[in-house]
């Protein structure tokens, strides 16, 4: 993969999995990325300082960069990437999905647009395709980046061909662009980072990949942005982008398995948010009371599910308002709870919860129960996206209980 930035030279990764199969390699890169010396890492890991240099210079090998900053500055880019096209790829799943199995549920088809908003609101421009070319969706920042007068919605169902005018021929060479273009879809192989420039001056960073279910092609996402955007918070990003992608496997087990794939669902989402619980809670018929029907811990972690069954939901008055209210908790630290919170705090605290995030399960205007994650091990943030995330996923589950 190439990364090429305004001003920067070209970095190269070999082999982006490595990471991914590499968790202390991954964990040097986090820690970095995040200010930390090499003194202070090793310190934290309880490694030798001769372990974490060997550990840089496997790391450099493997992304075939020649200093500590360049791999975390390719490994940054990456992540970023990963997470924009983790959204479109969840986004596409869930309407193959619809189609195929014809789904009417309201819930769906909320958790659907809420994706389409998420997309909506890059600032990179993305165009998705079906398989037969036609426009499935295209963002706001698409048409200010080509100037196209015209709305999304004007868009949808448009061959892309027709599109041609007003996007390829703002490119420095027309003929070649498109030759280019066509080039890409008939390899149907994904391209990254690649440099197309404008008439105009601007130089643009072009990624494309071939969107599959089960091996076969649904669509195609195209994605492109001025070559000077910079990169985000490199641990935010890696969150967002394992999330995005196991809620749209999660979603995806809970469509075909119901009730039977929540487990399996909730055991995903956990480990790609890297916290240490992730549970359901439902109401009882009468709305009186709730237990934990379903719980995944993280390993050298103490269920707490056998503890949580048929409370009385009057001994929860600020959290069940909030869930009532649609209003979704996410909290780095107990301290941040309002003074009314005292009975949830005084509940909280013996688990040994330092962050949680929960979502209302509703159908309409009545809250059948609630999915969360804890973090007891270490404080930690739930970001806005990981929260919607959450939301879609309690879509799903309020779905598949009928």
């Amino acid at each position: 993969m190439k990364f090429l930035t305004e001003g920067t030279e070209s970095l190269e990764i070999a082999d982006w999995s490595f990471l991914e199969g590499a968790p202390r390699e991954r964990e040097l890169l986090v820690l970095a990325a995040e200010g930390k010396t090499d003194k202070e890492i090793a310190a934290m890991l309880g490694l030798s300082p001769e372990t974490i240099a060997s550990y840089w210079k496997r790391i450099r090998l493997r992304l075939n960069v020649a200093s500590r900053t360049a791999a975390v500055a390719a490994a940054l880019e990456t992540i970023r990437r990963h997470q924009q096209l983790a959204a479109a790829q969840q986004l596409s799943l869930l309407e193959e999905e619809l189609r195929e199995k014809r789904a009417t549920e309201s819930e769906l088809q909320e958790a659907l647009e809420t994706l389409r908003g998420m997309l909506q609101g890059l600032r990179t421009a993305v165009l998705l395709e079906d398989v037969q070319h036609r426009v499935s969706f295209v963002n706001h920042a698409f048409l200010e980046l080509f100037r196209i007068p015209q709305t999304p919605s004007d868009l949808l169902g448009l061959e892309s061909r027709e599109l041609f005018p007003q996007t390829v021929g703002t490119f420095v060479e027309p003929e070649a662009s498109l030759a280019r273009i066509r080039s890409i879809l008939a390899e149907g192989k994904p391209v990254h980072r690649e440099t197309v420039r404008l008439a105009d001056g601007r130089s643009l960073l072009r990624d494309y990949l071939p969107l599959a279910v089960g091996g076969r092609l649904i669509g195609h996402f195209w994605q492109l942005e001025e070559a000077c955007e910079q990169p985000s918070s490199y641990r935010q990003a890696v969150l967002d982008a394992e999330f995005a992608q196991a809620v749209a496997e999660a979603v995806l087990k809970i469509a075909f398995r119901g009730e039977s794939g929540i487990q399996d669902a909730l055991e995903a989402v956990g480990r790609a948010a890297d916290v240490d619980r992730a549970y359901l809670f439902r109401l009882d018929e009468d709305g009186d009371r709730m237990s934990n029907t379903h719980e995944w811990v993280a390993p050298g972690v103490t269920p707490e599910k056998d503890h949580l069954q048929r409370m009385p939901v009057s001994i929860f008055p600020w959290w069940m308002e909030e869930l009532r209210s649609g209003r979704a908790i996410a909290i780095r630290s107990l301290d941040e709870l309002p003074p009314e919170a005292g009975a949830e705090r005084a509940i909280l605290e013996p688990q040994g919860i330092l962050s949680l995030a929960a979502v209302p399960i509703a159908r309409g205007s009545d809250v059948l129960g609630f999915l969360g994650l804890d973090s007891v091990r270490r404080p930690r943030e739930f970001s806005k996206r990981v929260v919607d995330s959450l939301k879609i996923l309690a879509k799903a589950i309020a779905s598949a209980a009928g």
